[in-house]
């Protein structure tokens, strides 16, 4: 039983480390690598067509493998020189992204204008004019948060894409 374990351990570990991987590389510090990693839905944007949440299946020398979907496994073949970005961004990241850096310009402004609310008006609207602009800029913030975790890759002025073996 000792021995089977063993065995199956070893070929899943070989067949784990026997594919290429597929290194997203700083062109200024080539130290600088990113491992794209396989089974797992990303967004790109190639030349004529841009694709989201495609799953990456597998790579060769000098094209990306993907499917539409885990469950559709039609196969989509992109050579590296056609792919211009590469981000792992959740599909509502991108729309809400704009809308927190509005709430989060806004905040300032409102901040601006609760003095002058306070002495024109009255100093309890000045202070839920404080609470409004406390509460954009916690939202906008919230809102623009997917943007900062998760990085867009542009290909061509600052990353390569490279396969090896390793």
């Amino acid at each position: 039983m000792k021995t089977l374990l063993i065995v199956l351990l070893v070929f899943w570990f070989s067949d784990c480390n026997a594919q290429l991987k597929v290194l997203l590389q700083n062109q200024k510090d080539t130290v600088r690598c990113k491992v794209l990693k396989f089974q797992r839905n990303y967004n790109i944007t190639t030349k004529n067509r841009d694709y989201e949440k495609i799953w990456l299946y597998g790579a060769t020398d000098s094209s990306l493998i993907f499917f539409n979907s885990k469950k559709e496994r039609i196969p989509i073949h992109i050579h590296f020189s056609e792919i211009r970005t590469i981000d792992r961004l959740p599909f509502w990241g991108k729309q809400t992204g704009f809308l927190g850096v509005m709430m989060l310009v806004i905040s300032p402004v409102v901040l601006i204008a609760t003095p002058f609310v306070g002495i024109f008006d009255n100093w309890q609207s000045a202070k839920d004019g404080l609470v409004f602009s406390g509460v954009l800029a916690g939202g906008g913030f919230i809102l623009f948060l997917p943007r900062l975790l998760y990085k867009e890759y542009i290909l061509g002025k600052k990353w390569k894409l490279i396969a090896r073996k390793m």
